[in-house]
């Protein structure tokens, strides 16, 4: 018996995030600090500082690769509408860091205004204190104790 995934994304992971459960794809899904819908080229940059590296033999996640036409479809905006209104949606989580330089707290508090037309589960959890990087700068326990409450108990 196989169960749909919990999906998780980042930046553009988040915006994924949005459109796979918006099509029904997924239990449930967190959009870490998501980019916004139409394309903005200007969440490209400035980039945060490179994550730290992979030691001899290490091989980065399967998760954290993402292929280059989706990546400028995304970018784009090309077949990233998404029914904000869709009811049949999983429950979704957004995530805002207060010192992010590439997705501010406004445009994540606005991606969470226009999901709450939905009947589907919608939250918003802010870490003003975090940046770019929320997820493995320091205080990161924070985040990831908020998402996993948020996980066990998405009312």
């Amino acid at each position: 018996m196989s169960f749909p995934p919990l999906l998780v994304g980042h930046g553009f992971g988040g915006l994924v995030i949005q459109l796979l459960l918006d099509r029904g794809l997924g239990a449930a899904g967190i959009a870490l600090c998501p980019i916004p819908r139409r394309g903005h080229w200007k969440s490209l940059f400035p980039l945060p500082p490179p994550a730290p590296t992979l030691g001899a033999g290490d091989v980065p996640p399967r998760s954290t690769v993402m292929p280059r036409r989706l990546l400028l479809d995304v970018t784009l905006g090309i077949g990233t509408a998404i029914d904000y209104a869709n009811d049949e949606r999983g429950p979704l989580l957004l995530i805002s860091a207060g010192k992010s330089r590439r997705v501010s707290s406004a445009s994540v508090a606005a991606c969470y205004r226009r999901h709450r037309r939905s009947m589907a589960i919608t939250a918003l959890r802010a870490f003003p204190h975090h940046g770019d990087w929320l997820i493995v700068e320091p205080g990161w326990e924070a985040v990831a104790d908020a998402t996993l409450d948020w996980v066990l108990d998405p009312e």
